[in-house]
């Protein structure tokens, strides 16, 4: 099967994450940047344009660029290309994405959005309403959770994603890994690199 179609659905899914994760939180904690929810069919479906990149990330409570964030040579140290990014904002989440094919990109978003208990309660009821296993990862942000391929954390009131895709995530015949498989070689290298950006956001 070809690699780009067995991924391309789960940039669907992460669209579908990231307004959930949210929308499971009172509306009236919550403003989102582009007014109406986003453009969920760029992140979803388009290849990257020459949106994002420049400026840096506001201190905390601000909106940040979620391309100053993730910087090309973070791309390139994960997936060995630099594809032009995309920028198009997820609900109340600022995106940046740097998609080259279907297995193989790198994604992130970034959120002021949710304070408390918040994150944890949509995280379960994000999960539940998409059928996906929830898994929680310790020792990064304050709260993490592992969601088939996405990383999910909290720090504060900040929730930021980080999502890779690579040519190792996939078996030899050309089909996602799943399950165990997955979290053996992608959860570390997810992990890894959420720390990394993390630590460039105040």
């Amino acid at each position: 099967m070809n690699a780009r179609i067995v991924r391309l659905p789960l940039l669907v899914v992460s669209v579908l994450l990231a307004v959930t994760l949210v929308g499971c939180s009172s509306s009236d904690d919550i403003d989102s940047p582009s007014g109406d929810g986003g453009s969920t069919d760029a992140a979803a479906t388009s290849e990257p344009s020459e949106a994002g990149g420049g400026g840096d990330a506001d201190g905390e409570g601000g909106e940040i660029d979620a391309c100053s964030v993730l910087l090309p040579e973070d791309v390139e140290a994960e997936i060995g290309v630099v594809p032009e990014p995309n920028a198009d904002p997820v609900g109340p989440f600022q995106n940046c994405i740097y998609f080259d094919t279907g297995n193989r990109f790198v994604q992130f978003q970034v959120c002021y959005c949710l304070t408390g208990s918040q994150f944890e309660e949509s995280a379960e009821a994000g999960a539940e309403a998409l059928g996906l296993e929830l898994k929680e990862v310790d020792g990064v942000g304050d709260k993490a959770y592992w969601y088939a391929g996405i990383l999910w954390v909290q720090r504060g009131d900040l929730a930021v994603s980080v999502w890779i895709s690579k040519p190792s995530y996939y078996a030899a015949d050309g089909t996602a890994l799943e399950g165990e498989a997955l979290d053996a070689v992608a959860l570390p290298e997810t992990q890894a690199l959420a720390q990394k950006l993390l630590s460039r956001i105040p």
